[in-house]
């Protein structure tokens, strides 16, 4: 028996995000409640084999943007599932969270909605192909660089970036001591 108030983890399917966040008993209801309305919700828009791909995406700790964008859905899918998304009371759902709660939060999203570099590559060399389909024999096309000149060329501009971003528990830390000196001249 859990008593309400005490640490839960999080397993929610519908919000990785909250995935592993210590959660009171009441938090989790609350997560629970909008999970069992709002997940069957997202699966009746999908097909079958799309239901499986989606669930085993969350699982493998896809975002929700990831994990849809990973199907070949119909417009009309989209439409669906955007508003169903909209729908989410998150207001609600980020109220009943604490302050260091919301700041774990915030930090998982950032790394979940974070493209990554061979995403980045993927959509200029997609951008690339279709650019070469209109205009093959432009001036100056000849030297232009190829889509995986530009990719090498951003993957190193990243790699050279994440030497001087700071880490999650730098940015952790600051945050945690702007809180304490915010609380404090409340006081």
């Amino acid at each position: 028996m859990v008593v309400a108030g005490q640490p839960v983890q999080a397993k929610t399917m519908g919000l990785p995000w909250l995935q592993g966040l210590d959660l009171t008993t009441d938090q989790q209801e609350l997560m629970e409640q909008l999970e069992s309305e709002y997940v069957p919700k997202i699966e009746a828009v999908l097909f079958p084999d799309q239901r499986a791909k989606f669930e085993q995406a969350i699982e493998d700790g896809y975002s929700l943007r990831k994990a849809f964008k990973s199907m070949a859905l119909t417009k009309e899918q989209k439409s669906e599932l955007s508003a169903t998304m909209k729908a989410v009371p998150t207001q609600e759902l980020f109220a009943a969270l604490t302050p260091e709660q919301k700041k774990e939060v915030f930090m998982k999203k950032k790394e979940l909605f974070m493209p990554t570099p061979d995403e980045i590559v993927e959509k200029i060399e997609a951008g690339m192909k279709a650019k070469e389909k209109f205009a093959p024999d432009a001036p100056g096309s000849e030297m232009a660089p190829t889509a995986e000149e530009i990719g090498e060329k951003i993957k190193l501009g990243l790699e050279k970036k994440k030497e001087f971003m700071p880490s999650l528990e730098e940015i952790k830390e600051k945050i945690s001591t702007k809180m304490e000196a915010a609380s404090e001249t409340k006081d």
